[in-house]
């Protein structure tokens, strides 16, 4: 039986297509790279898992041999949680509750949301399928419990409570530290250079930045208000946006050749002019 489950660290179903496994790790490497999360070995750590599921759910031969020992992961099911029956006399006082895990998104947590939910509780001496819509406030936190009165197991006597337990999933693109959201988008250095206006994906759609024109040292931005919200609705946090210039790994030949004609005119810092001067300098000297 394989150790780690690949596909689950990958976010994806195990009838993924290759384009779908290249997609999610794209997602998730842009997330946790060390280079984007520096001081941060949780991130290191999430990051190598990744790549590991990666390249060997990407490699036909180690895929195959992974699928033939996989076997999913169990998602927490409904359970009873043993509650005291009887009263010192001996009379039933109270049926058990059930407890129901349900996973949202951080989107659910901003907007709040409703789930229909499905489980199977004791009716007397018969199981029964309960359907039911449960309404996630917004503002939900991680195992926040919502209780719903009267919907445990039925006793003859009595009835138990159903409590439903809130499971915040991680997200592909952003990380969260408590009601601040973090996300890493890559730039192109003619952008850090003249200051563009870029898109950032945020969890209300996509908003625009003004970058600083030339601000090459912080990259770091912060928009307002775009974090998560207080459970009591008082405020929200910020979404932090960690910008990193993307270098090319190739020029294609029209590429060459329009970087080779602004070189002609490309500005040079201070340094740079000090490093020419000195140059000329020591030519000059010979």
């Amino acid at each position: 039986m394989a150790k780690k489950d690949y596909y689950k660290i990958l976010n994806i179903d195990q009838k993924a297509s290759l384009k779908d496994i290249k997609s999610a790790y794209r997602q998730l490497a842009l997330k946790y790279h060390p280079d984007h999360n520096p001081d941060n070995p949780e991130a290191s750590q999430r990051f190598a898992e990744i790549k590991e599921a990666y390249e060997t759910l990407i490699t036909p031969d180690l895929k195959k041999n992974y699928d033939s020992h996989y076997r999913p992961t169990p998602r927490p099911q409904p359970r009873a949680e043993p509650q005291p029956q009887t009263s010192p006399s001996g009379k039933p006082t109270k049926g058990k509750n059930l407890r129901y895990n349900l996973f949202i998104t951080l989107e659910d947590v901003v907007n709040g949301v409703d789930r229909t939910i499905r489980y199977i509780r004791n009716n007397k001496k018969e199981k029964e399928t309960v359907q039911l819509k449960v309404r996630v406030p917004k503002g939900a936190f991680h195992f926040q419990r919502l209780k719903l009165g009267g919907y445990g197991d039925v006793t003859a006597d009595a009835i138990g409570d159903l409590f439903v337990i809130i499971h915040i999933q991680n997200h592909p693109i952003f990380l969260r530290n408590e009601l601040n959201i973090r996300v890493n988008v890559p730039i192109r250095y003619i952008d850090a250079a003249l200051g563009s206006q870029i898109e950032v994906p945020t969890l209300n759609g996509v908003r625009k930045l003004k970058l600083k024109v030339c601000e090459f040292e912080d990259l770091q931005h912060t928009m307002r208000g775009f974090g998560l919200p207080d459970p009591k609705g008082h405020y929200k946090g910020d979404l932090l946006v960690h910008c990193f210039i993307e270098h090319p790994k190739r020029l294609s030949t029209h590429e060459r050749n329009s970087m080779e004609k602004s070189l002609r005119t490309w500005p040079e810092g201070e340094m740079m002019q000090q490093y020419q001067t000195y140059l000329k300098e020591l030519k000059g000297s010979k």
